[in-house]
C-alpha cells in the first residue's frame, strides 16, 4: 500500500510525493522516537527497578545481616552477662562456702582453744591440786615427823 502511493504521488505530483514520503518517514522518525524513548524509559525504569530492587534487596540483606549481628551480639552480650553473671555468683557462693570455711575453722579453731583451754586448766588445776596435795602431804609428813621427833625425844 505504500508501495503504491509512493509510485503514484512519484508520477503525479513530486511535492506530495516528498511531502508525503517526508512525513511519512518523519511520522516514522517520531514512531521510532516515541519508540526508543519508550524503551529508553522503559528500560531506564526497568534499570532503577532493578537497581532499586538491587538496592531494596542489598538493603534487606545488609539490614538483615546487621540485624543478625546485633541480635548475635545482643544474646553473646546476653549470655556473656550470663556467664559473668554465674561467675560472680560462683565466686560469691565461693567467697560465702570460704566465708563458711573460714568460721567453721574458726569454730574449729575455737572449739581446739576452748579444749585446749579447758584441757590447760584442767592440768592446770589437775597440777594445782597435786601440787596442794604433795603440798599438804609434804606438810602433813613434816608436822607428823616434826611431832613424831617431838614426842619421841620429849619421851626421852
Amino acid at each position: 500500500m505504500y508501495l503504491y502511493y509512493f509510485v503514484y504521488y512519484c508520477n503525479n505530483n513530486n511535492y506530495y510525493y516528498y511531502y508525503y514520503y517526508y512525513y511519512y518517514y518523519y511520522y516514522y522518525y517520531y514512531y521510532y522516537y516515541y519508540y526508543y524513548y519508550y524503551y529508553y524509559y522503559y528500560y531506564y525504569y526497568y534499570y532503577n527497578d532493578y537497581y532499586y530492587y538491587f538496592y531494596f534487596y542489598h538493603y534487606y540483606y545488609f539490614y538483615n545481616y546487621y540485624f543478625y549481628y546485633y541480635y548475635f551480639f545482643y544474646y553473646y552480650y546476653y549470655y556473656y552477662y550470663y556467664y559473668y553473671y554465674y561467675y560472680y555468683y560462683f565466686y560469691y557462693y565461693n567467697y560465702y562456702y570460704y566465708y563458711y570455711y573460714y568460721y567453721y575453722y574458726y569454730y574449729y579453731y575455737f572449739y581446739y582453744f576452748n579444749y585446749y583451754y579447758y584441757y590447760y586448766y584442767y592440768y592446770y588445776y589437775y597440777y594445782y591440786y597435786y601440787y596442794y596435795y604433795y603440798y599438804y602431804y609434804y606438810y602433813y609428813f613434816h608436822f607428823y615427823y616434826f611431832y613424831y621427833f617431838y614426842f619421841y625425844y620429849s619421851y626421852y
